[in-house]
């Protein structure tokens, strides 16, 4: 991807896949067994892998090559001397192999499918680092040092420009609308199979939905460049993430630096251009929400426990567990929302105070406000994800061109009063 441009992803709920509700779930399920046989395709992708590289006797040449490589470094051996592994993690003729049976195999699955889902796990085969050390994960798994990669629920189903025949907005109700080729059927007389079109239209009316049908409209025109996408089902509703790509905006031509620190006493506090404001407010709808989320889901747990005529009791675990399951995701729908609105907030701040440079103090304790904010006890382990915060300060910095640095540090945060210039960003510490 060039430097000029950054890859974003639109998740959009697809409304219906047909106007008879009938064949509405006709196609739904049908989409739904795809989904299972692009998982079975990429266990048997794993499977066929490792088969040859049993017959090919790879583990042997790999140990040797260990034993070859340590040796080469406790001799000292000059680079030109580096011993050579001779076996290939992926060659052509295994790909073509693989590709092949599983075409035969999995006849209804459209082919462009099959050739993504290939790519990505190719790309996984030759990216992966073992668990411990720097060899290669493919390393391990030959060595049966590492679980070889196992999937254990419907996969989503990969397009991209070659099977995707249309994506405009629908003339009848103003609705976009994908058409996506993703299986296949038999045709009597021919040996060709014939392409299944699924006409997916994207729910995007409403006020709310004012954004997204912006960014449709603008992949509809070419203006964003349309990337590889997948549709997924989710919660029993069928989903598509959109994947684009966009012109990154120009450089902030400020030259300030806003320094941001995790408080002790509120959610974030800020200092650009000789004034301070507190991030995220005073912080106090983060301890209700806690309160009341963690209060329910300990009451329900209790009553499980000990109310004998719990309609719940003795019916299976996932029913024992649904409603505690939707109290943490309430949680963590939370935070991610409140992390998304501080992060834009920063950056409004940061633009309008003349800064090119986000300065974010990492602090490692547990003192920060929004991890013990509305704590009940020990008991309470509910935390916050800091490490989400911080990818979407640099997200949402991308968009209003700016730059985002991070340090560690432990000790108090009120010396990030000082006023930081853009040559202290360097020497400060936080």
């Amino acid at each position: 991807m060039s430097n000029d441009k950054f890859l974003r992803v639109l998740t959009v709920e697809v409304s219906r896949l047909s106007d008879d509700k009938d064949e509405h779930w006709r196609q739904f399920r049908e989409l739904e067994s795809l989904m299972q046989q692009v998982q079975e395709i990429q266990n048997a992708f794993f499977d066929h892998w490792r088969a040859w590289h049993f017959e090919n006797g790879s583990a042997a040449k790999i140990k040797a090559f260990h034993a070859a490589w340590k040796e080469h470094l406790e001799a000292k051996r000059p680079k030109s001397e580096r011993p050579k592994l001779d076996v290939h993690p992926l060659s052509s003729e295994l790909g073509k192999r693989i590709y092949h049976f599983i075409v035969k195999t999995w006849p209804n699955v459209h082919t462009r499918v099959v050739a993504l889902s290939m790519n990505r796990l190719k790309q996984l085969v030759m990216s992966s680092k073992s668990a411990h050390g720097n060899w290669p994960a493919w390393h391990s798994w030959l060595l049966f040092r590492q679980q070889i990669p196992m999937f254990t629920s419907p996969c989503p189903l990969p397009f991209s420009k070659e099977n995707l025949a249309m994506f405009s907005p629908s003339e009848r109700d103003g609705q976009h609308s994908l058409k996506c080729s993703l299986s296949r059927h038999p045709v009597a007389g021919k040996s060709m199979q014939k392409s299944v079109v699924y006409n997916l239209t994207i729910w995007d009316k409403g006020r709310r939905m004012a954004s997204r049908r912006i960014t449709l409209a603008k992949i509809v025109r070419g203006e964003f460049e349309f990337c590889g996408s997948q549709l997924f089902i989710k919660n029993g509703k069928l989903f598509a993430a959109i994947a684009y790509r966009q012109d990154k905006p120009s450089r902030s031509s400020g030259n300030g630096v806003a320094v941001v620190v995790a408080s002790p006493n509120t959610p974030l506090r800020m200092r650009a251009g000789g004034r301070s404001w507190r991030i995220g407010g005073d912080g106090r709808v983060v301890a209700t929400v806690r309160r009341q989320l963690m209060g329910q889901r300990w009451s329900r747990q209790q009553t499980y426990r000990v109310s004998a005529s719990s309609a719940r009791k003795g019916h299976g675990l996932h029913r024992a567990l649904d409603k505690v399951t939707l109290l943490s995701n309430r949680w963590r729908d939370f935070v991610r929302t409140y992390n998304r609105n501080m992060a834009v907030e920063i950056c409004k701040r940061a633009v309008a105070t003349g800064c090119g440079v986000v300065f974010l103090s990492k602090r490692s304790d547990d003192s920060r406000w929004l991890s013990r904010a509305g704590k009940f006890d020990c008991r309470d382990k509910s935390g916050w994800d800091w490490y989400g915060l911080e990818k979407t300060l640099r997200d949402k910095a991308v968009e209003f061109g700016l730059e985002v640095e991070t340090r560690e540090s432990k000790r108090q945060p009120d010396s990030a009063e000082k006023v930081v210039t853009t040559n202290q960003v360097n020497s400060t510490v936080i």
